[in-house]
């Protein structure tokens, strides 16, 4: 049976005040943001709350307000398959409009760096997303991301 749009509301309502008020969820200093984060990809997504989980991402740290947070969902496995995970860094969760960007392998070193911006569940259709984006050098995202190994010509770009 689904949910009236009142009863999700408040649901989701219940979420943020019980985990924001929460000093362990997350992001200690900001357990706000992180429960917001949250619940706004599992609501993009389509999935349950508590198949995302959220941490503070230390390796792309701003030392300011509104640092970024790391989202791991857990992705039901469709007939015959596996469960898929999906990791998200927000660079910045303070705003409700900053978009998810989707890890994946770099292209020339083979770590997990910041690929795909998600706006919208149909950026991650495999016929959207079928390879890393032909035009990675337009995205400052990935090319200054501290993930990328020293030896990454892509790494090297870094400021």
């Amino acid at each position: 049976m689904t949910r009236s749009i009142a009863a999700r509301a408040q649901a989701a309502a219940d979420h943020l005040a019980a985990t924001a008020t929460d000093p362990f969820f997350a992001h200690p200093a900001r357990p706000d943001e992180a429960a917001a984060a949250q619940l706004r990809l599992a609501y993009l997504l389509g999935v349950p709350v508590n198949r995302v989980t959220v941490t503070s991402d230390g390796l792309r740290r701003h030392h300011q307000s509104g640092e970024p947070l790391l989202l791991t969902v857990t992705d039901w496995a469709d007939e015959g398959g596996t469960e898929a995970v999906y990791r998200f860094i927000l660079g910045a969760p303070l705003y409700d409009d900053d978009p998810f960007r989707l890890l994946d392998a770099c292209p020339e070193c083979g770590a997990d760096v910041p690929v795909w911006t998600v706006i919208r569940i149909t950026d991650l259709a495999p016929a959207n997303r079928s390879d890393v984006p032909a035009d990675l050098s337009a995205d400052d995202t990935f090319l200054y991301d501290p993930g990328h190994r020293d030896t990454c010509d892509f790494g090297s770009m870094r400021g």
